[in-house]
């Protein structure tokens, strides 16, 4: 992430209202601040975002419940649990303007480790 931090823009005060810092823990709102993302550096969890934001009559209309739609998740990925998953590449996107489609600015081998 530190690597990649000279190609960041710089947070607007809109960025960093959007991220709620109010809601952040002391940690988060430092690494808000140093990197531009709250959760990544010790605070990263993996995640997969699988669509653009659902409020929950949506979801449910479309998808079922929250826990539904944990228990299909669950499920449908279940051979991968507690599976270690290499990590070969990183692909790094742009968002050319805010709310325009990511595109893909480059693709990095990463080396393998013992």
């Amino acid at each position: 992430v530190r690597a990649f931090e000279p190609f960041r823009a710089p947070l607007s005060e809109a960025d960093i209202a959007r991220r709620r810092p109010e809601t952040l823990t002391p940690r988060q709102r430092e690494i808000l601040s140093e990197v531009g993302y709250p959760y990544s550096l010790d605070e990263y969890r993996l995640h997969l975002t699988l669509t653009d934001s659902l409020d929950a009559s949506s979801l449910a209309a479309s998808l079922g419940t929250p826990d539904e739609v944990d228990a299909a998740i669950g499920t449908h990925f279940a051979e991968f649990d507690g599976v270690d998953i290499a990590l070969t590449a990183l692909a790094l996107f742009i968002e050319p303007a805010s709310g325009e489609p990511f595109r893909i600015h480059s693709i990095h081998q990463l080396r393998e480790t013992a």
